[in-house]
Parts: C-alpha cells; sequence; structure tokens
C-alpha cells in the first residue's frame, strides 16, 4: 500500500481486519524522516511496514520514516518501473512507496511456493531471512535488516495431528532436562473448541511417591495452561483467561522466571501467578501433541514451531509478527519446524521426534 496520511483510526481497522481475514500487506513507512509509528496506515503492527533505502550504497534514504514499527528496509531511491500514461511508459522517482512494491514482490513469490502460508508466516519468512547490519544510518530504534529474496526456494509445513492417536515423541535426553527458567511455545490451529488439549509435555510418573517431573503447555478447556511438575501429582500452573479460537492460528507461550509462571496468547499476557516451582528433574519423553505421561490427551489440529528454550524468553506483551519461522536462540534445548515433513530437531541438540499414530503434515502454516 502506498498511502500516508495522518494516525487515522478506521483505516488502521481496515488493514489490521483485512489482515486478520488472510490477506498480506506491505505498507509504506512514509517520506517524513519521521517515526512511522505517528501515520497510517505504516503503524499498523500487523503489516509489513517497508523504509526505503539507496540501492548506490545501502543509505537508509534521507527522507524515508523510521522506528520500531518498521519491519525491513528495501531500494527506494531512483527506482525505474512501469508509469502511467502508456503500457512501455516507464519514470524513475525515489520513496517508501517504491520500497513497499519490493517486499510484496518478495511476498508474491513466497505465497507462490508456499500457498497456505498466512500473513504472520509470510511476514516471518520475509523478516527472518532479511540481510542485517547492512543498512547504513537506518534511523532511530530501526531494526537493520535489508529485503533478501533468494530465500524462496522451500514449502513450509505444519505438523497435522487427528485428536485420538497422532502425535510426536521425542526420545528423553539430557538437554530436555529443564530445572529452572524455561519458556516453552507454539504455533497452534485447533479445530475445536473448550477442550483438554496436549501440545508440548514432559513428564513422568504419576503419583506423590514419585520424582520424575519436567513441563506441560496444555489447553485446558480451551485456554491455555503453563504448568511445571516434580511428577504428575505434585505441581503449580497458571491458566490464562483467553478461549482459544478453532480455526486460526495463534502463538502461544508459557513462561517460568523463577519468581512467576506466565503464559501469553498471540502476544499478550493472559495469565500470570507468582510461583517459585521449577520443573523437576525428569526421565520422560516429551510428546508434542499428546499427554506427557499416559498419551490420554490428544491434539486436534495443526502444530508448528515448537521451541523450548532454557531461559525465561518473554516478560512484557511482544509482536507476534515475525514469529513464524523462529530461530534458535541462546539456550534453546529442542526447535521442531517441520518443514522437511520430519520432527527434526533444528536447535542442534539432538532432539529428533518421532511420527506416531497417523501424524502427518499440513501446508497451512501460520
Amino acid at each position: 500500500m502506498s498511502l500516508r496520511g495522518s494516525v487515522y483510526d478506521p483505516l488502521d481497522k481496515a488493514v489490521r481486519d483485512s489482515i486478520a481475514s488472510g490477506v498480506t500487506y506491505t505498507v509504506a513507512a512514509g517520506n517524513d524522516n519521521d517515526k512511522a509509528s505517528n501515520y497510517s496506515p505504516a503503524g499498523v503492527k500487523e503489516a509489513i511496514t517497508v523504509g526505503a533505502t539507496d540501492p548506490s550504497n545501502d543509505y537508509g534514504a534521507y527522507f524515508s520514516n523510521y522506528g520500531l514499527v518498521l519491519d525491513i528496509f528495501a531500494p527506494g531511491v531512483n527506482i525505474t518501473s512501469a508509469w502511467i500514461g502508456s503500457d512501455t511508459d516507464t519514470n524513475t522517482i525515489s520513496g517508501t512507496s517504491m520500497a513497499a512494491p519490493h517486499g510484496a514482490g518478495v511476498a508474491a513469490l513466497y505465497l507462490q511456493n508456499n500457498p497456505g502460508a498466512g500473513p504472520y508466516a509470510v511476514a516471518s519468512a520475509i523478516v527472518n531471512n532479511a540481510t542485517t547490519v547492512v543498512v547504513i544510518d537506518p534511523g532511530p530504534d530501526s531494526p537493520n535488516r535489508l529485503l533478501y529474496s533468494n530465500f524462496v526456494s522451500t514449502p513450509q509445513f505444519s505438523l497435522a495431528l487427528n485428536g485420538t492417536s497422532a502425535y510426536v515423541d521425542v526420545p528423553n535426553s539430557a538437554s530436555l532436562n529443564v530445572t529452572g527458567a524455561i519458556t516453552v511455545e507454539a504455533a497452534i490451529k485447533t479445530n475445536v473448541a473448550g477442550a483438554d488439549q496436549a501440545l508440548v509435555e514432559r513428564y513422568n510418573n504419576y503419583g506423590g511417591g514419585t520424582s520424575d517431573g519436567g513441563y506441560v503447555l496444555r489447553l485446558v478447556g480451551g485456554k491455555l495452561a503453563f504448568i511445571t511438575l516434580m511428577n504428575g501429582g505434585v505441581y503449580d500452573y497458571v491458566i490464562g483467561s483467553q478461549d482459544i479460537s478453532p480455526g486460526y492460528w495463534h502463538h502461544v507461550a508459557g513462561v517460568f522466571d523463577g519468581s512467576q509462571l506466565r503464559v501469553y496468547v498471540d502476544g499478550g499476557l493472559v495469565g500470570s501467578k507468582s510461583s517459585t516451582f521449577a520443573p523437576g528433574t525428569g526421565t520422560g519423553n516429551l510428546r508434542i501433541g499428546a499427554k506427557g505421561d499416559d498419551l490420554t490427551i490428544k491434539f486436534n489440529g495443526l502444530i508448528d514451531e515448537v521451541r523450548v528454550t532454557a531461559d525465561a524468553l518473554y516478560n512484557a506483551n511482544f509482536n507476534v509478527v515475525g514469529m513464524h519461522e523462529l530461530m534458535p536462540v541462546a539456550n534453546t534445548r529442542g526447535y521442531w519446524k517441520f518443514n522437511n515433513q520430519t520432527a527434526t530437531d533444528s536447535s542442534g541438540n539432538g532432539n529428533n521426534g518421532v511420527l506416531v499414530g497417523g501424524a502427518g503434515f499440513s501446508t497451512d502454516v501460520p
């Protein structure tokens, strides 16, 4: 979109609603040498906001708007393209309205190879595959990311589970035995509302006389819960206030930081509880889509981008744009992205999973 005006809530809402319906937007940051968040629709966080660079030297264009709301930079100085007048007219002009179409072109290429990808997946792919730290003087608080197109090649997949028999079984390993601060997260698209459904679970041996603990990210009555366990009978937990709506992708995360349990849905805090109850040491396998100890609860829907990290990654609300195609970070113990249609661990720790009970894959991704 090559539009720019003062902040106008009806326009921003229209763009957000359109994105929520599945349309990917690249929007021009604006040409005011000002914060992009001061303008519409550049300030819509769900869109891909594009600033301009000079392709002759990779400097941020002197006119380009900047700031935290920007997602990426693309060439926007002395750009030659089609023009009005005839089928053969061209013109060479400058502006973020020249930069945003570069982003739209890469989005189109990505969607050609990944037709099931939603706006978050497209934005994440573009942002996470950008060339970093090459834009000179990008402006205050701007991301130093320059658009890159050659990554567009591999179709994306998510894990498809049937709710009755299918799950992924990841053998026990020392790296998954997290007993301190932890973040467990995933992208999920459930087919059912209001149900108990297992997401990511690692614990063993129900009962108060055992010590075989771990951690659980689960839907309880359709709401997100995060549980830290000494065993199946001794644990602490927090349940969020938000119902997880079926038929839509959601990023979900559970965090324990040593003093608090927290749960987040789509980057927003939906529940917290003071707690010093850390995950107990354990020997159980990690299950994706099945209850940790006895497999009696399953997940019905799609799961993607499962990551377990021995750190408290989130302590405030965060932007989920760019969170499909997560990356291993410091202390990531397991990361399953399913793009090669296997449950291979992309963290480097070798925690490869096994597909069980008819688990499969889908091109529908966040």
